[in-house]
């Protein structure tokens, strides 16, 4: 039977195909023969299934027949997750087919049915889109090539998202529903509705600037999930995440480098073959897994992601040449899962399939059961996480059968290899702490206990407890009431060899602990487990002890109590309130055999408990808190929210050991940068709480090495130039593509320009080879990216900002990584929008100067008119931006005094023209200040670049140094100026236009010149002939305002308003001159010019410009970028690289091994691969205080195999010491003296051995 098609034509011309337009195909019988799916018929003609596939949601399966050219589509509704365990599977049945004899291969399904194939075609294959349906199929063609581009469903809404990898765009496509044909009758319900997929979106691939800059585009890698898209580029190994319904990038990972398998953009050629695969934790979406197979290396490399903080788990390597193995996340519904990796092993017939702990892909079990229950010679087979139980999807004899995974063999198997990862984590130097490794058994066997407790009834102790699993070790637990002490010992069964050659043992005590809060009853029960842990339930709390190995000591793994049992523990020591466990009991049934995670503000409130032992003190709570974030996925986890309620609790001691634990990773390994985002996330608060824990991480992460830095690379440029790695995906549309069109013929108009500039100087005959550099990270995760969660009021208004804007940090500023910073934001996009911000600034101001300067004779009233309403206009338009400044943070706003001078350059030209343009010509006082804030406006423009930048920053600073001295002075000058005041003011009325001579010697006609006229003898007349009329500066200090202008001359040296009175009768008056002269115009004006130098000299830093620079980038950020561009991963990426010359470095490196500190007081952390690449040994020092740790390490481990036998100290005078008499060991080689002997001693395999 013919299935009638309706199939999507093919254009001429593909490029310009948007919508998928639809051409009906009715078969030959008619439309009056509907077609019925008979699906008793062996599916696929009964050839052989190649391949299957599932839909996101996990309800539907499309089946691919190679052979027989044909699909079958089969639904897995939830009836089926009743399947019980076992062997027996139930058999699907198909509903719909789809045959044809180009059909290549399946590729994708959605959740609604349609089938995403791949059409062999003469000059390159193509794709199709099929809607499964069980009366008809309706065909679809999609621009694309099969071996270069991919496309998926998209699980949310079914949408069709691809991928154009050649022409870096995607497009996403959507259904909708339309007529296309109309039968003879005119009723309405007769018609054939049919579906087309049309265009709904584009998009672009944008890479970083260095890469437009060159004209060049690397080839893109991609994982594409129904959910996610995964996107990288060559030669970046930064996988970041987007999703695909929102189109907004969520996340990044790092690859690991010497995983090439994995990594999307590797090219796979004709000489070898590549395979990839992403799978995705089904349920939860918290897990990421990544698997890569290559020909070159007949390797399967796996890499395993928390998809929560974007930190690698673990990854793993099977070397095979014959493996097919495929990977899939399973056991995630109801417990923390594990990797299932299954295949054809060495040309087997039958799968095998091993669960390994997805936490450490080291540890795997076999999967015995699942393996069992898939039958031998299977076609095909797919596991499914669906979120009810785990699925297999067996393919035989052209039937399709479902499984259900058992959950009790899932549960075993976490258990075993949680058992493995607990013993492996017991060695000293790798325990750690984890709450899930612990087996599924551990909370029946807590809540075991916990059946029969009284609160005030003790455990029958003292006691014994082993377990049967592990019979050699065995607790003792004892309590004294009377002292309320308790103490809990370790023994180990060791066996040993008499002289009758016979095998004896005995119980050997390795440790004991004993730092518990002392009460009379305390233990309330206790149980040995299968690793030989011990359980202690006890009145403050639950609490597992271990031993590691091989120092043989009791930790401290696990401590949990809940509030109300917190409460009840605190209440009194006499154990008055009683204690429920029932609520206990249901708390930890709801956590489904997993324990519950530590409680951070318990374990803050217990952190400073210790107590006193041979006059020392142990801290057990410290020491749990260290043990449990010495793991780095749960550091990256769990680590901010501890160091955030750290500093709200005022713990400088845990906020030091969360930051050193955080340098510490960092210093083993540069790719745990990803942890540095604890720190980030609370500069703020660290740098107003804890400003040196600041200025130590800022100095200790200034030189960290790119870790795709091996050699010194050149480079063109020769500053410290920094880039992103990052690729932008941008939606299409005419604005953009012109924005970005105008960049791309910027740059090649600037290559251009400059090879014209190279040619004219002779160049380009010389071989130039770059400059030699090398490449550094600013390790600050996300420290200058913005959310991506868009939110108009708050983008426009008070936009979010992120840690280089929140705060200045002078400790980051003394280091390349700020530079660097700054350089990437001010060439990236940070001087395009300041010179053109400048360049209407400086139209503003000649407008406004023509327009108030020039005169009425040359100007006319009407161009003037125009020129103030223009001047209006733009004032207006920058004063908006002042305004948005203000109501971001206004008190930061009005703390920078360069915004003062912008609101005056705004506010004083806008309030002149409007009072000009209604009424006229101001008053002078207003455009002349109006034109000199404006004019000092375009000075502060100058202050971006460093040569006139430092003097603003100087100016600015030594303001700040010497203000509060300048309020002294003023108060003084205030004082002296009340004091002339009082003295030299007139006692009597007095008018300056009228005539008034009296006794008042402060009166201004007493005062003024008078001119007598001489007599022929020689005398003068009683009255002045002549009295010039007096002003306002005949007697200065008749008014106040005046006498505080007087004051302020006298300290420049203006005495003039003191000319006109008398000292020989007033002694007073002479005091008080004497007085002020030498005590503020001599002694204080002298102090404050000192002040000045030293407060020059130290702000004269070239720090200090860039935190100016800074607030500049940062203002343009806020409120000259669109809200959209602060979210550009191009522009503002979470991990900024950047370049350094080799000689910088090896200067820099030298001058740190040759001063104890650096310019900040704290020295960074200098890897030894940075040394090899730049070539500079380490200091001398350095290797003294090596060779001087490996001795102390060698005597302390010598005194552990016989502390008796060997009293021998060893240093480096006797060691390296030749002619000594008395030598245990050898001299070895030059540098390490003595030590090529010392492994004889270490013939103990319980030793570890020291290298």
């Amino acid at each position: 039977m013919e299935v009638p098609l309706i199939v999507v034509e093919p254009n001429d011309d593909d490029t310009n195909k948007e919508n998928i337009e639809i051409n009906i195909q009715r078969s030959s019988r008619g439309l009056e023969n509907y077609y019925y799916l008979n699906n008793n018929l062996p599916p696929h003609n009964s050839k052989k299934i190649t391949k299957i596939v599932c839909s996101s949601d996990t309800n539907y399966v499309v089946t691919f027949s190679e052979e027989d050219k044909s699909i079958h589509g089969w639904p897995i509704d939830d009836e089926f997750d009743d399947i019980k365990e076992g062997n027996s599977g139930k058999e699907l049945k198909y509903n719909s087919i789809f045959q044809k004899d180009e059909l290549a291969d399946l590729l994708m399904v959605s959740n609604d049915r349609y089938a995403l194939v791949r059409i062999s075609k003469k000059e390159q294959d193509e794709f199709r889109i099929i809607k499964l349906d069980e009366k008809e199929n309706e065909l679809f063609y999609v621009k694309g090539n099969p071996a270069y581009d991919q496309g998926t469903f998209i699980s949310s809404n079914n949408d069709f998202f691809i991928i154009y990898k050649k022409e870096l765009e995607a497009y996403i496509y959507h259904t909708n529903q339309v007529i296309v044909n109309k039968r003879e009758t005119d009723s309405d319900n007769n018609r054939d509705i049919t579906t087309i997929w049309k265009l709904k979106s584009k998009y672009k691939f944008v890479f970083p600037q260095q890469f437009w800059q060159k004209e060049i585009r690397p080839p893109i890698g991609f994982f594409l999930t129904p959910e996610k898209l995964f996107l990288t580029y060559k030669g970046s190994n930064i996988l970041s995440q987007w999703d695909l319904y929102t189109m907004t990038f969520e996340k990044q990972y790092l690859l690991e480098l010497n995983k090439r398998n994995v990594h999307p953009a590797v090219k796979n050629d004709d000489i070898f073959e590549l395979k990839q695969a992403m799978v995705v934790d089904g349920t939860k979406k918290n897990i990421m897994a990544i698997h890569g197979y290559s020909t070159f290396n007949y390797e399967h490399q796996i890499l395993v992601y928390s998809m929560v903080t974007e930190f690698k788990i673990s990854s793993y390597t099977i070397p095979s040449e014959n493996s097919t193995s495929k990977i899939s996340i399973v056991g995630t519904s109801k417990s923390d899962g594990g990797l299932l990796i299954y295949g054809f092993k060495n040309g087997e017939e039958k799968p095998e399939y091993f669960l390994h702990d997805l936490n450490d892909l080291d540890f795997y079990e076999k999967a015995e059961t699942i393996s069992n229950i898939v039958p031998d010679r299977v076609d095909a087979q797919l596991v499914v996480n669906k979120e009810l139980s785990d699925k297999v999807v067996i393919a035989k004899d052209s039937k399709l059968t479902v499984f259900n995974i058992s959950e009790r063999e899932l549960k075993m198997l976490r258990d075993r290899l949680k058992l493995k990862k607990l013993k492996k984590d017991q060695a000293d130097k790798t325990f750690k702490y984890y709450p899930y490794p612990y087996p599924s058994s551990i909370v029946k066997t807590i809540l075991e206990m916990f059946e029969g407790l009284e609160w005030n009834k003790s455990a029958d102790l003292p006691a014994e407890y082993t377990c049967k699993e592990l019979d050699n070790i065995k607790w003792n637990v004892n309590h004294w009431k009377k002292t309320g002490k308790t103490s809990v010992k370790v023994s180990e069964l060791q066996y040993f060899d008499n002289e009758t050659d016979k095998k004896l043992y005995e119980w050997k005590e390795l440790d004991e602990f004993k730092y518990f809060p002392p009460r009379e009853i305390f233990v309330l029960a206790c149980r040995c487990i299968e690793n030989g842990d011990l359980i202690m339930i006890t009145k403050q709390g639950i609490r597992i002890f271990t031993i590691i190995q091989p120092a043989k000591k009791i930790k401290m793994r696990y401590f949990w109590d809940n509030d109300h049992w917190r409460e009840v523990w605190k209440s009194t020591r006499k154990f008055e309130r009683p204690f429920d466990f029932e609520e206990v009991k249901k708390e930890l049934s709801r956590k489904r055999n997993r324990l519950p995670s530590l409680d951070f503000n318990r374990l803050i409130e217990l952190y400073e408990t210790f107590y006193i032992e041979n006059n020392s003190r142990i801290w057990p709570f410290k020491d749990l808190l260290r043990i449990y974030l010495h793991d780095a996925p749960t550091l990256a986890k769990y680590g901010k929210k501890i160091l955030n309620r750290a500093i709200e609790a005022k713990k400088g001691n845990m906020v030091e050991l969360i930051c050193n634990m955080c340098k510490n990773f960092l210093e083993k390994d540069s790719d745990n940068f990803y942890l540095l985002r604890i720190i980030v996330k609370c500069l703020p608060k660290l740098q107003q709480n804890y400003p040196d824990i600041v200025a130590e991480f800022m100095a200790k992460s200034s030189m960290i090495l790119d870790h795709q830095c091996f050699i010194v690379t050149n480079s063109e440029y020769n500053l410290i130039h920094g880039y992103s790695r990052d690729v932008m995906i941008y939606e299409k549309n005419t604005f953009w593509d012109h924005y970005h069109q105008i960049q791309f013929f910027y740059y090649r108009f600037y290559n251009i320009i400059k090879n014209i500039i190279d040619k004219i100087s002779g160049g380009e005959d010389e071989e130039k080879f770059g400059i030699p550099v090398v490449i550094f990270l600013i390790p600050l995760y996300k420290f200058s990216s913005f959310s991506t969660n868009f939110d108009l009021y708050y983008d426009i208004y008070k936009p979010k900002s992120n840690a280089f804007v929140d705060m200045d940090y002078p400790a980051f500023y003394k280091e390349w990584n700020a530079e660097a910073l700054l350089n990437f934001k001010w060439h990236t996009y940070g001087k395009y929008y300041y010179y053109t911000h400048w360049l209407w600034f400086l139209i503003y101001l000649l407008v406004f100067a023509i327009g108030t300067t020039v005169s009425s004779s040359i100007l006319s009233t009407e161009i003037r008119y125009v020129l103030l309403s223009f001047s209006i206009i733009l004032g207006l338009v920058f004063f908006t931006f002042e305004i948005r400044d203000f109501i971001w943070r206004p008190r930061r706003y009005l703390k920078n005094i360069w915004n003062l001078f912008d609101c005056g350059a705004y506010l004083f030209p806008i309030v002149t023209s409007m009072y000009w343009l209604k009424y006229g010509k101001p008053p002078l006082w207003l455009p002349t200040f109006a034109n000199l804030l404006v004019d000092l406006k375009f000075l502060l423009f100058f202050r971006v670049f460093e040569s006139y930048g430092r003097y603003f920053a100087i100016m600015l600073g030594v303001a700040k140094h010497v203000f509060s001295f300048l309020v002294i002075l003023f108060i003084i000058i205030l004082s002296f100026a009340h004091a002339f005041f009082i003295l030299l003011s007139p006692q009597q009325a007095f008018d300056l236009n009228t005539p008034a001579v009296n006794n008042d010697i402060n009166n201004p006609w007493v005062l003024t010149n008078q001119l007598y006229q001489m007599n022929p003898d020689g005398s003068y007349g009683q009255n002045p002939v002549l009295v010039q009329q007096p002003s306002t500066s005949t007697n200065m200090f008749a008014w106040f305002q005046t006498s505080l202008l007087a004051m302020y001359l006298m300290i420049t040296g203006d005495s003039s308003s003191l000319s006109s009175f008398s000292y020989l009768d007033r002694h007073s008056l002479a005091i008080l001159t004497i007085t002020f002269s030498f005590f503020t115009v001599i002694y204080l004006m002298n102090l404050f010019i000192g002040l000045l130098n030293n407060a020059i000299d130290i702000n004269n830093d070239h720090a200090n410009y860039l935190i100016e620079k800074s607030r500049i980038i940062a203002e343009i950020e806020l409120f000259h970028l669109f809200p959209h561009q602060r979210r550009w991963r191009t522009w503002f990426p979470d991990v900024i690289y950047y370049e350094v010359p080799v000689d910088e470095v090896r200067k820099q490196i030298h001058l740190l091994d040759s001063t104890t500190q650096s310019s900040s007081n704290y020295s960074p952390i200098i890897s030894s691969r940075l040394r090899d690449i730049v070539d500079v040994p380490k200091s001398y020092n350095q290797q003294q205080q090596d060779l001087l740790s490996e001795f102390e390490a060698i005597n302390s481990f010598l005194k552990k195999i016989n502390g008796d036998g060997i009293h021998r100290q060893f240093s480096i005078s006797s060691i390296g010491n030749s002619g000594g008499t008395s030598k245990p060991f050898k001299s070895g080689t030059l540098g390490t003296p003595g030590t090529r002997e010392i492994k004889t001693y270490f013939s103990d395999p319980d030793v570890t051995y020291i290298e």
